[in-house]
């Protein structure tokens, strides 16, 4: 884990000698004694011990190899994450001293504060939050560095709990756990959390667990107008919270305070219903009929005498003949405007609501008295199942009833006794005809209930197969993260006993839920995910799972990785190594694990949060490191980092080093050149060299007909073919052939031109030392990619060239060859392609290596006779 650094500094006392003193002691005059008398100052040498035991720890590691210095040290802290973690110190620098001690081991102790008592313990068990220190100790008979001795230091660091910051709040009456706002209900909030990606819902026992069932906090709420505590309980009233967490478990010592609003309740946006009230026919002229009043579903409360409700006001309006009673009494339509009483602190707005005056109110019932809502479910080949239209019954009885059924669609099923044949869902919807019967009857309540009708009796089971990438799984698919999507590998196969397959989205369906019970359309980050197979037609049965079951578990568990530091800025110079060129400039960085193939994956952006490099500069002195915030200066780094991010779960400390060097590849070129890397690959490959006899490599100077064909040759042949081959005397007699050849690229010439890579002038001569011009070096490349077979056509010169600003330099001999070129990525990368311009040796090494990045072997060498 990364330290938390705290940024203390230690004072330290040293002795201040006057300038006047110093002069009088190097002269070795003798400084009277009463000066120092009068003053009553008396000096004294702090031994070794004294000097050790007042000194400071420097440098130290943990137990995971993350490195610790200076300001790290004077209080570390370990996040806590169920594993030891302790330092382990390795430098210290005594007071008054300049040279740092190395310490031994074997002087090393540790103890832990168990009830306010330091105890002696096992470094390996400090895995829980607590206080804990690392103690060097030494005796009067040993030393410690060949010369200190006798003393102690305690060095306290703390394992500190996870932190409860970014926690957020929701409405867990609403869809999805994102929404934060509340509205007054008249009843206690329904809050959820969210905690590191996990939802956190209030328990029967009043607790908020996750959907592991783990308490990570408890829960204060205070009304942040009176500054009043609320215990636990959800505010219910309109107004400013604040909800305290206090951290438990991991996240003990951690608090959090959120900060929501719960905002009055507007009727004007309300669903607002009044029952129907019964007529009471023994009442006086301005009797009230009692009337109840719910809002958003939740009963706001009866009338009295006033009509006032629970923070409501019902205002009669009128009725449906207009007749203008001013009380709630007569059997009629009446209209009322709900609004909210006078100054409502909770309540806002106004609606108006009609509602009957009736002979009498009814309740409606399926099968059992008061069961109001229900869902039935029906067996198309059991009679037994079907859904009974005869068993809706009113209280008081044989209540003037109204039966409508709608389909999954909202349409009206005219054939109501369809429901119990046909598979599908539907809903049947009764209510009370009080309008047909002039007031005679009402209703407090429609009465709806879902049919849902399934093909086939529920003892005749359909088999449910989870496979993942073709394999069966039961209820659990433990999978390790690497940034594709799970879900599309995850299939189901559903059967019948018959043989028959079900299909997804017609017989059932298939729903995909995160740990917070959200819908999700993919699997991909770090947690547990459910595959959930339901189906109104089939009873569904986990193949294969003494359990049963319809859920397939998807743990996705985090990968982990060896983080490794890199830089886009990085060289390779092979045998002189891989290196950054010192230029004075700060330089990028990357952090980036292998794979099982050993090649480089780069982490994503925020993946891993860096604290700071460890550098150690190029003057060659041992142990010489400190931290710093960027990659500049000359020498060795290495990174202290925090893997941050869910998916990756990885090592705290980077394991490589990268370096920043000033190195010249040749004496011409410094590993700071525009070309060097270039130059330095063209040389390990083979393909150039520097000049014969000196370190120079001449990178500015102009490329030779005679030393074109020369790389080319190297290119094509690795120079594998001796003086004792056939061939090799076949190219020299070619080679010589021309008048104006020399005997120190003959053969390299008569292997070019034998294959068409070159060609002489008309003349018959070759000119090998003219300057070539890099129109002419992409002709020569081109051809040497046709000797080797490979399609060099191309399809749309014109199009090819579009992107090069100065297309307009190219001849139109070799525009198709510096077409091919740039498709090639050869020539061109930067924009311009400067074709008429002669070749220098650092852009013909840039070119061979671009377009021939590793070494010909076997039968790929053009040594194979001649043309």
């Amino acid at each position: 884990m990364t330290a938390c650094v705290n940024k203390k500094h230690t004072r330290r006392v040293a002795l201040a000698i006057s300038a006047s003193l110093v002069g009088a002691l190097s002269l070795g005059a003798a400084a009277p004694a009463v000066a120092f008398a009068e003053n009553s100052v008396e000096t004294q040498a702090v031994d070794p011990g004294t000097s050790f035991s007042g000194g400071e720890l420097v440098y130290a590691k943990d137990n995971n190899g993350y490195i610790y210095r200076g300001d790290d040290l004077m209080d570390a802290e370990f996040e806590y994450d169920g594993k030891a973690h302790y330092l382990v110190p390795e430098k210290f620098l005594p007071d008054g001293a300049e040279e740092q001690v190395s310490i031994d081991a074997a002087k090393v102790s540790y103890e832990k504060r168990v009830s306010g008592n330091w105890t002696v313990a096992d470094p390996d068990t400090f895995s829980d939050i607590g206080e804990y220190k690392v103690v060097i100790q030494w005796n009067a008979d040993e030393t410690t560095g060949g010369h200190y001795s006798a003393g102690r230091i305690d060095i306290v660091f703390h394992i500190v709990g996870d932190s409860l910051e970014g926690t957020t709040i929701f409405n867990g009456a609403l869809d999805g756990i994102t929404d934060g706002t509340f509205t007054y209900t008249g009843e206690p909030q329904e809050v959820g959390f969210v905690l590191d990606g996990r939802r956190y819902d209030l328990d029967a026992a009043g607790n908020y667990v996750s959907p592991a069932g783990v308490q990570d906090f408890t829960v204060e709420y205070w009304d942040t107008a009176t500054n009043t505590s609320l215990g636990n309980t959800a505010p219910t009233d309109a107004g400013s919270y604040t909800a305290v967490l206090t951290g438990t478990g991991r996240y003990a010592g951690s608090e959090e305070q959120i900060d929501f609003k719960v905002g009055k309740l507007n009727l004007a946006d309300a669903t607002i219903a009044i029952s129907d009230a019964a007529y009471v026919t023994a009442a006086p002229g301005n009797s009230l009929v009692p009337v109840e009043a719910w809002v958003n579903g939740v009963k706001m409360g009866t009338a009295d005498s006033t009509l006032a409700l629970k923070n409501l006001v019902i205002t009669q309006k009128g009725t449906s003949q207009n007749n203008g009673d001013s009380v709630i009494k007569n059997k009629d339509t009446y209209t009322v405007t709900v609004s909210a009483t006078k100054d409502n602190p909770n309540v806002t707005g106004e609606k108006d609501v009609k509602f009957d005056v009736v002979d009498t109110v009814y309740t409606i019932n399926y099968n059992v008295t008061g069961d109001q809502d229900t869902t039935v479910y029906v067996v198309a080949d059991d009679k037994s199942t079907w859904f009974d239209f005869s068993k809706i019954t009113t209280h008081p009885a044989n209540g003037p009833m109204v039966t409508t059924v709608y389909d999954a669609e909202g349409n009206v099923v005219k054939n109501q006794q369809s429901i119990n044949v046909i598979p599908g869902t539907y809903t049947v919807v009764t209510d009370i005809d009080g309008y047909a019967n002039e007031y005679a009857a009402g209703c407090t309540k429609p009465l709806t209930i879902t049919v849902k009708t399934r093909a086939t009796a529920v003892q005749t089971k359909a088999q449910l197969w989870f496979r993942y990438q073709g394999r069966v799984y039961a209820n659990t698919l433990p999978l390790t993260y690497d940034g594709g999507n799970f879900l599309d590998d995850i299939t189901t196969l559903v059967k019948l006993a018959d043989g028959t397959e079900l299909k997804a989205g017609e017989d059932y369906e298939v729903t995909v839920t995160d740990q917070n019970r959200q819908p999700v359309s993919e699997i991909v980050n770090a947690g547990k995910y459910y595959v959930t197979v339901t189906s109104d037609e089939y009873a569904i049965d986990t193949a294969g799972d003494s359990n049963g079951g319809n859920t397939l578990v998807v743990d996705v568990h985090p990968m982990g990785v060896t983080v490794m530091l890199g830089s886009d800025d990085m060289k390779d110079f092979d045998s002189k190594g891989s290196f950054i060129p010192y230029d004075g400039s700060e330089h990028s960085y990357y952090f980036y694990y292998l794979d099982a193939d050993g090649k480089e994956v780069r982490l994503p952006e925020g993946a891993v949060e860096l604290d700071h490099f460890n550098y150690d500069d190029a003057d060659e002195v041992s142990d010489d490191w400190e931290d710093v915030d960027a990659i500049k200066g000359e020498g060795d780094y290495t990174a202290s980092v925090k893997v941050v991010d869910p998916n990756y779960a990885g090592y705290n400390v980077v394991t490589n080093e990268i370096a920043v060097k000033s190195t010249n590849v040749f004496s011409d070129v410094p590993s700071t050149h525009w070309g060097a890397e270039g130059i330095f690959d063209a040389y390990k490959l083979g393909y150039m060299s520097g000049y014969k006899g000196t370190t120079f490599f001449g990178p500015a100077d102009h490329l030779s007909r005679a030393q074109a064909a020369v790389v080319l040759y190297n290119m094509g042949t690795n120079r594998s073919v001796d003086e004792t081959n056939d061939a090799w005397n076949t190219w020299h007699e070619h080679g010589l052939a021309f008048p104006d050849a020399e005997q120190w690229y003959a053969v390299e010439l008569g292997w070019a031109s034998t294959l068409d890579i070159v060609k002489g002038y008309p003349t018959g001569m070759f000119g090998g030392s003219d300057e070539v011009t890099r129109e002419q070096f992409a002709i020569m490349l081109r051809n040497y990619a046709a000797a080797k077979g490979e399609d060099v056509s191309v399809d749309d010169v014109d199009a090819a060239l579009a992107d090069v600003k100065d297309a307009g330099t190219v001849s139109d001999w070799a525009r198709e060859a510096v077409a091919w070129a740039v498709e090639n990525g050869v020539m061109g990368a930067e924009g311009y392609v400067y074709a008429d311009q002669p070749i220098e040796r650092a852009q013909a090494a840039l070119m061979v290596t671009r377009y021939q990045p590793e070494k010909l072997t076997g039968s790929d060498l053009l040594t194979n006779g001649v043309r």
